[in-house]
């Protein structure tokens, strides 16, 4: 268990010791990723499942199929990454149906 969480982090500090930029998109990256987590969340009707799937296939791609590849290629992947996560954010702020869905959450919840 200590390897693999040590081998996170270690991850972290090879990307950091390649670039300071590349390290510092990091938190950008991880942001957008908990939008995308909310708006799977709405989407399926508050499963919890799909949201922690999607953050487990996220943790898999970052730390276990990136690590393969050069710090190039891996921050390539992880910048469209970033482009689909931002595609996402802006659907929903600027979706009518998309806030529907979610006053509706809202009020279910209350």
């Amino acid at each position: 268990m200590c390897e693999k969480v040590c081998g996170i982090y270690a991850a972290q500090y090879n990307l950091l010791r390649d670039s300071v930029f590349h390290a510092v998109m990091f938190v950008p990256s991880v942001m957008m990723l908990s939008v995308f987590v909310s708006f799977v969340y709405i989407k399926t009707n508050r499963s919890i499942l799909a949201g922690a799937l999607v953050h487990m296939f996220s943790n898999l791609i970052g730390s276990q199929l990136l690590s393969s590849y050069t710090t190039d290629m891996s921050m390539l992947i992880r910048y469209i990454n970033m482009a689909f996560f931002l595609g996402v954010i802006i659907y929903t702020t600027c979706s009518r149906k998309f806030k529907t869905e979610f006053t509706e959450l809202r009020y279910i919840e209350l």
